[in-house]
């Protein structure tokens, strides 16, 4: 992890490019596709109301239906999307 911000209603964590992404929590895969900015996303419910999503993987290895524990392997982080400084 090399940064992480806190906003209203998320936490923001970068990582370095083609970094290995896990569940934060378990929870079932409800969604898999592409986000509004194009790129590869994982939604996880963990709850009624409770969500994590992942964006900006290169690959991802679930599909929706399934249902994870907490790390496990989700993809990795596409090394086109990660700002170097």
């Amino acid at each position: 992890v090399q940064g992480v911000a806190v906003t209203k209603r998320r936490l923001l964590v970068r990582t370095t490019p083609g970094a290995r992404v896990v569940a934060a929590a378990p929870g079932l895969v409800v969604y898999r596709g592409w986000s509004k900015d194009g790129s590869r996303t994982v939604w996880i419910q963990h709850g009624p109301r409770l969500y994590t999503i992942y964006k900006n993987l290169a690959t991802v290895r679930v599909e929706p239906g399934r249902w994870v524990r907490a790390g496990t392997l989700l993809g990795r982080v596409d090394v086109t999307s990660v700002r170097r400084k």
